[in-house]
């Protein structure tokens, strides 16, 4: 059975090794990630919610 290890990153400002992903969302803001899990949701559900700007209002 084939099996990789976890990605990881040296750390030079501490001289460790760290995951891959802690090294790249260490500096992120979780404002960001919140809006790209927005966008993600949105894309998901795009066949069933209507186009944004697409709504028919009947008077």
């Amino acid at each position: 059975m084939y099996h990789e290890k976890a990605p990881i990153a040296i750390n030079r400002s501490m001289g460790k090794f760290q995951s891959l992903i802690r090294a790249v969302l260490k500096d992120t803001c979780l404002f960001i990630w919140s809006n790209v899990r927005y966008l993600f949701i949105r894309w998901k559900l795009n066949k069933v919610l209507p186009k944004a700007g697409n709504i028919r209002l009947t008077s």
